[in-house]
């Protein structure tokens, strides 16, 4: 296995024990234990050295993974997938349909590369029990061919016209013996009035959400889900004109409440005053944003489970993975977090406060791996809390892993992979950070951390020292085999 190639919340099924490698910050810290169908995680954070023990299956996945050359089936969970990706948006789109649907009468059918256009289709999405589909301008990609089979699907809908999804995406449909039906208009923003129109066809809207159709994208994408599941249609409005192209369709409707989501520098105060009965949700940012929209929807304290993909920061065309998890989110009753590389401040000030089940990380790439993990960490800290007082209930015995197992240790964040034999009968003292009060002492672990110089020392069963002599301090932690790590604050 090469170093780097370790991917946070995947269970891998490796043929041989190997390596293992460990990290220290000095403020939090994830162990995990890799064994066939087996996930321990322990998070220390911040207080009288409170551990928490998390020990569950958290990862089945039905395609196969190539990793550092093995081919690696993944499956054997009791809780459906904590990550859904694929080696591209088409096939994530792919795998969240799996993951929802056994059969699906309909499906919708976007641009991969043309977000706009599909902003506002998850609320019809959720409508026709539908997973959302994603494929090339030109054709159909052979992958969703396969999966339409699969779902036994009769109609698809197509959002946005011929110069976002091709006439030849048509003609392969009908000779799959699918029925085609188009749903587009001459722009983002009447395509949107038309799936808002389709929306209220299948079942009378009474809301209405508005999001700004040029800088409100990752807005339109946060309400997605609950929009979804409320029957609500998201209307896109121009920077400059508005809504004005769907005042008269909202004229015409017995509108009870219109969600204006973004501040006013997106949608300014003249068009929230143009629509019926307004409520403007809002955030400092789009996280803070998607934040206030779940604080909005979802009041329950607890969660069953939640979504986290890419907020679209440094490219929009990331936000489509979260729009494709919109309906399945929806279904399931769970909202979607946005992110880039951290959760905001706001973010985790509201979903730290909420009792999260599962976390399902949405796509590929490293964009937004530390949001996933300060959810994933806090999560873990909510179980079984338990307060310790001396090092040796920190300590994992390696004895009785045969090597077919592998352990791996590494922080939440996923800096940094180092790999080292394991002996057996070794005593791993896997993680620790150091916090005001009273400090952890030698005891009869032969274990020993001196709080004065941050200084830890790890020793095997034995009383030989032989793992590690990590020095940490708030820039950096240095081995004692020369390898260092960026401290992250």
């Amino acid at each position: 296995m090469n170093s780097g190639l370790i991917t946070p919340g995947f269970t891998y099924v490796i043929k041989r024990i190997k390596k293992v490698n460990q990290f220290c910050l000095n403020n939090t810290y994830l162990y995990i234990q890799f064994k066939v169908g087996l996930i321990l995680n322990c998070t220390y954070k911040r207080g009288k050295c409170k551990v928490s023990f998390f020990k569950k299956i958290i990862l089945t996945i039905t395609i196969v993974l190539s990793i550092g050359g093995f081919n690696i089936s993944l499956s054997g969970a009791e809780e459906p997938t904590s990550i859904l990706a694929g080696k591209d948006r088409l096939e994530t789109a792919i795998n969240i349909s799996r993951n929802g649907w056994s059969v699906s009468d309909n499906v919708i059918i976007v641009n991969g590369a043309a977000i706009p256009d599909a902003l506002s289709a998850t609320p019809f999405a959720k409508a026709k029990n539908s997973p959302i589909l994603l494929t090339q301008k030109e054709k159909l990609d052979e992958r969703v061919k396969i999966e339409l089979k699969r779902l036994k699907t009769k109609n698809t809908y197509l959002i946005g016209g011929t110069s976002i999804l091709n006439e030849n995406i048509e003609n392969q449909l009908s000779s799959m013996g699918i029925n085609c039906i188009r749903i587009f208009g001459q722009d983002r923003y009447s395509t949107s009035l038309e799936l808002a129109k389709a929306l209220d066809k299948n079942n009378p809207i009474t809301q209405i959400a508005v999001a700004n159709g040029v800088s409100g994208l990752a807005d339109a994408v946060s309400v997605g889900a609950p929009a979804a599941q409320l029957n609500i249609p998201i209307i896109l409005a121009d920077p400059n004109q508005g809504t004005k192209i769907a005042d008269d369709f909202i004229k015409s409707k017995n509108i009870k409440k219109t969600y204006i989501i973004g501040g006013e520098s997106v949608l300014s105060k003249s068009i929230e005053n143009n629509l019926p009965n307004p409520k403007r949700i809002s955030g400092q940012t789009r996280n803070d944003t998607n934040a206030n929209v779940i604080d909005e929807f979802y009041k329950s304290k607890k969660l069953n489970k939640v979504y986290i993909s890419k907020n679209g920061m440094s490219n929009q065309n990331q936000l489509i993975d979260a729009l494709a998890v919109g309906p399945l989110a929806a279904k399931n009753e769970s909202p979607v977090i946005i992110s880039d590389f951290c959760l905001s401040n706001h973010q985790k000030k509201v979903f730290f406060n909420k009792d999260i089940m599962y976390i399902v990380k949405v796509g590929g790439g490293d964009d937004y791996r530390r949001a996933f993990y300060e959810l994933l960490t806090n999560e873990d800290y909510k179980k079984d809390k338990s307060e310790i007082d001396k090092a040796s209930e920190l300590i994992y015995e390696t004895e009785g892993y045969s090597k077919e197992d592998v352990l791996v240790v590494y922080d939440p964040f996923d800096n940094y992979v180092q790999e080292q034999d394991i002996k057996d009968n070794y005593y791993i003292f896997s993680m620790i950070s150091l916090y005001e009060g009273e400090p952890i002492t030698q005891d009869d672990s032969n274990i020993l951390v001196n709080k004065k110089n941050n200084l830890v020392y790890i020793y095997d069963a034995d009383g030989n020292f032989e793992l590690y002599n990590q020095y940490i301090n708030n820039s950096n932690a240095e081995y004692d085999d020369d390898f260092s790590l960026e401290y992250i604050d």
